[in-house]
């Protein structure tokens, strides 16, 4: 990173558009960029059980402020109150983010800290997928036929 920050600053930037250059750069760039991952975690409930009125776009968890010991929880995205149609009706879709620098993720973890958050009673979690994401064939540009309803691609 501190080679690509020289080079830019001896203001040689026509140099940074030849391809070699480029893939150099882009090469260091992406082996020292440090990164941590994030688990995204959707929860249904029934709207009843849930005593925060949901009427944000969610809520974000400072590292300062934990929901508990060794809580990983980064926020909750409020989906089915920000977004229509996501969960049926009499029921909401919450979508937590936990990861990053927070430590390990666990399932139990992430479920305690979005109840203590929102006032779930515990063992109150409803499976409310109706439909899973379906992932795209190979070669998926060329045809859409595997997509219901769908004729050959328009796509040259």
């Amino acid at each position: 990173m501190a080679g690509i920050l020289a080079f830019l600053r001896r203001g040689r930037h026509a140099e940074a558009t030849t391809p070699h250059v480029l893939r150099s750069a882009c090469t260091q760039l992406a082996t020292t960029t440090r990164y941590a991952p994030i688990t995204v975690t959707a929860l249904g409930y029934d709207r009843a059980d849930v005593a925060h009125p949901l009427n944000a776009f969610g809520v974000l968890v400072p590292s300062a402020a934990p929901v508990s010991p060794g809580s990983s929880l980064l926020g909750i995205n409020f989906t089915s109150s920000t977004y229509g149609d996501r969960a049926p009706d009499g029921s909401v879709l919450l979508t937590a983010y936990a990861g990053g620098d927070r430590g390990t993720v666990t399932a139990d973890k992430v479920k305690r800290d979005v109840r203590t958050l929102v006032g779930v009673p515990p063992q109150r979690l409803v499976p409310h997928c109706q439909s899973g994401m379906s992932t795209s064939p190979a070669g998926h540009g060329a045809s859409r036929s595997w997509a219901p309803g769908a004729g050959p691609s328009t796509t040259p």
